[in-house]
């Protein structure tokens, strides 16, 4: 359920629209876990987030803990 945009530089914008828990939670449980995001409220993209990709490890670690979150 989450959707994101085509990516032609080194991250993603994700949207939470379409699943239970919103941008803000998934942003706190990131941070808990040490990955850290970027919010995209300030440029009045709700409920979304900036992941930047990272190498292969932090991909899926970043992968793992998001399942584990959602």
């Amino acid at each position: 359920g989450i959707e994101t945009n085509y990516s032609y530089g080194n991250f993603l914008l994700v949207n939470f629209n379409k699943v239970k828990m919103s941008a803000k939670k998934i942003f706190l449980n990131l941070a808990k876990n040490g990955i850290l995001v970027r919010k995209m409220d300030v440029y009045k993209i709700k409920n979304s987030l900036r992941i930047t990709i990272g190498n292969n490890i932090e991909n899926k670690k970043f992968i793992k803990i998001l399942r584990k979150i959602i």
